[in-house]
């Protein structure tokens, strides 16, 4: 990530993190990622988890150091698998969060949204987080979760006026079988890792077909 960008994220967070009325949801600092362009996949998760260790810290390089990471390793294996080539660079990825407040209980999420400035919160977040999706420009999207893909817009009904969010238009391309956003492919998926995690069987059927878009493209 250029400096002009982390620039960018931060002086944004810093705002969000600064208005008196999100003071609440604030108390450990943000977290986002130094991301790289051009990846083959951009990985899409929901928040970042807390450590401790890291308190202090409001950004994190995606590199190879994520790697003692069981969430992270399990991305670089799926990237792995997808080559099928061990002289393949192994990172050919990046992630983000589509929030930046540091939970380990999903479930605070929901809690956050049941008012309407939690909501605002929220959404002032999701919209930094639409900067670096568009800034990242990978050639696949994965989204590995549930409430993530909610977010984003796959589940919106604009009569009912729910699930807009990021208001993302997701269009169905059945020559690779998955959903199209800017004319990049995206896959939605379950986590890659941890009790929710893939069968084997499914997680073999998700990489082929993540490569044979990859191959698509190139």
């Amino acid at each position: 990530m250029t400096l002009e960008k982390q620039q960018q994220i931060e002086v944004a967070l810093q705002e969000i993190w600064e208005t008196t009325a999100y003071s609440k949801f604030c108390e450990k600092k943000f977290m986002f990622p130094l991301i790289e362009q051009n990846k083959d996949l951009l990985f899409i998760g929901i928040n970042p988890s807390y450590d401790e260790r890291h308190k202090d810290s409001t950004y994190y390089p995606v590199d190879k150091t994520l790697l003692t990471i069981p969430y992270f390793i399990a991305m670089n294996n799926f990237a792995k698998a997808i080559t099928n080539s061990e002289e393949t660079t192994e990172f050919n990825w990046t992630h983000i969060d589509l929030l930046f407040f540091r939970e380990t209980e999903q479930n605070k999420i929901h809690d956050i949204l049941k008012t309407e400035t939690g909501r605002q919160f929220v959404y002032n977040q999701l919209m930094v987080a639409d900067k670096l999706i568009r800034y990242a420009k990978p050639k696949v999207i994965m989204v590995c979760n549930a409430l993530a893909r909610v977010f984003m817009g796959k589940e919106k009904d604009k009569e009912k006026n729910t699930g807009i969010w990021m208001d993302y238009e997701f269009i169905f391309d059945d020559k690779i079988g998955t959903h199209r956003w800017e004319g990049n492919p995206v896959f939605f998926s379950s986590m890659l890792s941890g009790q929710r995690a893939f069968d084997k069987g499914s997680l073999e059927r998700l990489e082929w077909q993540v490569k044979k878009a990859l191959i698509a493209i190139k």
